[in-house]
């Protein structure tokens, strides 16, 4: 009995001596140093992928910053152009203010002054300005006219008006002066600018002048120079001929 203990209390201590758990630890410490060369290797590529990603965040922010500094540089410019710009406007602005009470504080006088020059306009002139002229205001403190369409309608007429002293005009119109002895008809009439006119009637008899007036046009019989108002006219509608036309002139202004 004392052997058969003696056995298993040795098969016990075999077991739990250290020699005998030792022989054991080589291939766990060979699995833990594998598994720790799989941890380092996996952390040291997640490292440099982190690394990559930093240094291309690091270029892009440094560059994002460059361009940041030149925008803010084009802004700080164009803030100043845009200021400068502001200002000019500004007096623009204060210049055309102080026109505009200027030409609103005559343009009353403006429109009388046009108005009575407008009597002595020769019909074809009349008819050709007349929808301007009807938009001249009478009296100036009823209208609902703006002051740039008053001004607009003012150069427009004074355009015209030049446009028609500058030329001469030939006209076929109606002759009616009941107390004068020009007899009643239609009649060709050559106006010489503003400054008077000739006309000659169908027959070729009749024959006269006129000239501007404050009320309208004045005519007067010129019977005497009718064959040279006739050749006058025929050579300006183009008969072919072109001859020395000898006749009385006066040139008169609207104003006289």
């Amino acid at each position: 009995m004392t052997i058969r203990y003696s056995g298993f209390f040795g098969c016990l201590f075999l077991l739990l001596s250290p020699n005998y758990v030792a022989a054991d630890n080589p291939r766990s410490t060979l699995e833990q140093w594998l598994e720790t060369r799989r941890v380092e290797s996996r952390e040291r590529a997640d490292w440099a992928v982190e690394r990559e990603l930093l240094n291309d965040s690091k270029q892009f922010l440094d560059a994002e910053r460059e361009r940041l500094k030149e925008l803010l540089v084009e802004l700080a410019e164009r803030q100043d152009a845009v200021q400068s710009e502001r200002m000019e406007l500004g007096a623009e602005l204060e210049a055309i203010h102080a026109t505009a009470i200027i030409i609103e504080s005559a343009l009353p006088e403006l429109e009388q002054q046009l108005l009575r020059l407008a009597k002595g306009f020769p019909n074809p002139l009349r008819e050709q300005v007349g929808p301007l002229l009807r938009r001249v205001p009478v009296n100036s403190q009823s209208t609902h006219l703006g002051i740039a369409e008053r001004l607009q309608n003012i150069v427009g007429i004074l355009g015209e008006t030049d446009k028609f002293n500058g030329t001469l005009t030939l006209t076929r119109e109606i002759r009616d002066e009941a107390d004068s002895d020009i007899p009643s008809g239609e009649v060709r009439t050559l106006y010489i600018g503003l400054s008077m006119a000739y006309f000659i009637d169908g027959s070729g008899r009749h024959a006269g002048m006129g000239f501007p007036g404050p009320d309208g046009w004045q005519w007067q019989s010129a019977d005497a120079h009718s064959t040279a108002i006739r050749e006058l006219m025929d050579d300006y509608e183009g008969s072919g001929n072109i001859r020395l036309v000898r006749l009385p002139a006066e040139l008169r202004n609207l104003l006289d």
